[in-house]
């Protein structure tokens, strides 16, 4: 959620990390190494009878090879609490539709980009998300507050009562003081509060911007001999790869020198020669992703002669209509900087 990037673009703003990227696993496939260990806990928990936390930390550490350690976690740092004041508006949303992440610093400006799937090239949006507001002030973070009074806990003995009542007198009072136990530290958390550790983001160690990552020892065979590399054989594919698959009806997206309007869209009307085309022009519905044909006074289509070098893409609508075609935020994107790819190359 939000909470949660907002924690990693914490730690990049505060240089315990430069980068950070995180993929989500998609719905249906996220079944990995970690869902073993827990069926393996799983099958041993349905061997015994567990009766109190003693029991249940005793059969997790001995449930496999090696040892688990296991720990209580009795309180949690409220940094929901904290951070929500200090992000910034308007607040992110539809990121629940995004698997992948990354946090990084563009000229000391924390930002954050996502991506649908991890096999996508652009990271989007290309000028980056500021998520959390510049120049916070992250002092320590406290306790979230308890909610003892919820768990009711005087009811949950009363009933444990009668359980406890079937069991030996010495299975009966050492699962008895075990329960009370565990009810009094419950109970004095919410007192303790003020004592308990802070999250102090500000004395994490910091990563060096002068340290590379590197290869290990083991690893070296994949970065020697590069020179030795032999060059490829095979059938190599020509260039002018839209000369190949130009015809009437193809969408393109076409690169102009003007600024304004971009991305020129439209969709071939006509093969002229080996090196020329008709294209009738599409315009932009609004801040949509949908183009529509432009049509001249007299209503016919409004076309011109462009040559077959000035196109940047072709064949990426969707949805497409005799007058109509849209593209996808992804596309969209990807034409905007590729657009700025080849102002940057004739400069």
């Amino acid at each position: 959620n939000r909470y949660l990037l907002a924690f990693l673009c914490a730690l990049v703003e505060l240089g315990v990390f430069r980068e950070i990227v995180v993929y989500f696993l998609l719905v249906g496939h996220t079944g990995n190494t970690v869902d073993q260990k827990f069926s393996i806990i799983t099958q041993e928990l349905k061997k015994s009878d567990v009766k109190t936390l003693e029991e249940l930390i005793s059969i997790i550490s001995n449930s496999m090879t090696p040892n688990p350690e296991v720990e209580s976690l009795w309180f949690t740092w409220d940094w929901k609490k904290f951070i929500e004041g200090n992000l910034t508006s308007p607040q992110m949303h539809n990121h629940s539709f995004y698997n992948g992440f990354r946090v990084s610093k563009d000229v000391n400006v924390t930002k954050l980009r996502l991506k649908r799937l991890p096999q996508d090239e652009d990271w989007l949006p290309p000028t980056g998300i500021q998520l959390i507001k510049p120049n916070i002030q992250f002092d320590p973070v406290g306790s979230s507050d308890f909610r003892v009074l919820s768990l009711n806990l005087d009811k949950v003995l009363h009933d444990l009562q009668k359980y406890f009542k079937r069991m030996p007198t010495p299975d009966r009072v050492s699962v008895s003081n075990s329960w009370d136990r565990l009810k009094e530290v419950l109970e004095a958390m919410p007192r303790r509060i003020k004592t308990l550790p802070t999250m102090k983001l500000q004395d994490l160690p910091k990563m060096s911007a002068l340290v590379q990552p590197s290869l290990p020892d083991e690893y070296d065979f994949v970065d020697n001999n590069r020179e030795d590399l032999p060059e490829i054989v095979g059938k190599v594919c020509e260039e002018g790869l839209f000369d190949e698959n130009i015809k009437p009806d193809l969408d393109v997206i076409v690169y102009t020198k003007s600024l304004v309007g971009r991305p020129w869209v439209g969709r071939v009307q006509e093969v002229v020669d080996s090196e020329h085309f008709i294209i009738q022009w599409f315009d932009r519905q609004g801040k949509t992703n949908k183009f529509r044909a432009m049509l001249q006074a007299d209503k016919s289509p409004y076309t011109s002669l462009l040559e077959n070098n000035t196109v940047m893409f072709w064949g990426i609508s969707i949805e497409r209509t005799v007058n109509s075609f849209h593209l996808t935020p992804y596309w969209l994107a990807k034409v905007m900087k590729e657009y700025l790819k080849c102002d940057a190359q004739r400069k």
